[in-house]
């Protein structure tokens, strides 16, 4: 049995999208899709209704916290799967995905997807954020890491790697200390090029801001960089630059993106160490 676990919060505008290329997978391949609704106002009995006769179909909410990690988790205790695939409630599939995702699941214990960022980010928008994940995994430390959203996993390797540190909603990272987290326990992540996420960027300046200054507070604390306020002042210069000189609307707001990213550091610079995954290694 797989399990496809989809956290999803506030109006879920693009979890139709997600839900339809799931709907169109292909045919003799059998899973369940685990919707975990977080602090959400989705009419969750529409939503199953509509959705009924087309996906296998399971609707858990979970109001207990706000955070994708605590929604995960929730989505992981009600899946039935012996393999996990966690994608987000505003991106999309492609045909083949989780067929891919279980066929490199045969021969690794966990994968990370290929991310396209193109399909759903036309013209500028698909220049506001680095991209990562596209021709293989990023790493940290050497390590090889994946975005929560593009995740699979056996359940034997989850269950003794453990759940996502809730800990860390509210401030992302938390894919990223899994990933960390999975390597301390022996396990190597591996890349499945056959599988394809269409990935969305948030392009306003306040919804890239707010994603950006997360990230950054997420990082620190996962993996701390902080290497003094002398550093961190002249590391605002090539992020201010593109904010007022990047050539096209797509530059400039990367601009912003890597300018909030460094404020989220210096954030979380007071807490450093508070999260990490170094406490979960044996």
């Amino acid at each position: 049995m797989l399990s496809v676990v989809i956290p999803t919060c506030n109006d879920g505008r693009f979890l139709d999208d997600q839900l339809a290329a799931l709907a169109g997978q292909r045919a003799d391949l059998e899973f369940e899709v685990v919707l975990v609704a977080n602090h959400s106002t989705v009419d969750l009995d529409e939503l199953a209704t509509s959705w009924s006769g087309r996906l296998d179909l399971v609707v858990e909410r979970a109001d207990g916290r706000a955070g994708a990690a605590y929604a995960r988790n929730r989505g992981i205790e009600r899946a039935r799967g012996d393999v996990l695939l966690f994608v987000d409630d505003d991106d999309v599939v492609a045909p083949g995905y989780v067929a891919a995702m279980r066929r490199a699941l045969e021969y690794a214990p966990a994968v990370g997807a290929r991310v396209d960022v193109t399909t759903l980010n036309p013209g500028w928008r698909q220049h506001v954020r680095p991209a990562s994940q596209t021709e293989g995994l990023a790493h940290t430390h050497g390590v090889p890491t994946a975005g929560a959203g593009s995740l699979g996993v056996r359940r034997s390797v989850l269950d003794e790697v453990g759940p996502f540190d809730e800990a860390l909603d509210g401030f992302a990272g938390e894919d990223l200390e899994w990933c960390l987290r999975l390597a301390s326990r022996g396990y190597e992540l591996t890349f499945a090029a056959d599988a394809l996420l269409h990935y969305r960027f948030r392009t306003t300046v306040r919804a890239l801001w707010r994603q950006a200054v997360r990230y950054g507070r997420g990082g620190e604390m996962v993996m701390p960089e902080w290497a003094g306020w002398g550093r961190w002042v002249r590391s605002l210069a090539g992020p201010a630059r593109l904010m007022v000189l990047g050539r096209g609307r797509g530059e400039r707001r990367r601009g912003v993106f890597l300018l909030g990213r460094r404020v989220g550091r210096a954030l979380a610079h007071r807490h450093r160490g508070r999260v990490g995954y170094m406490r979960n290694t044996p």
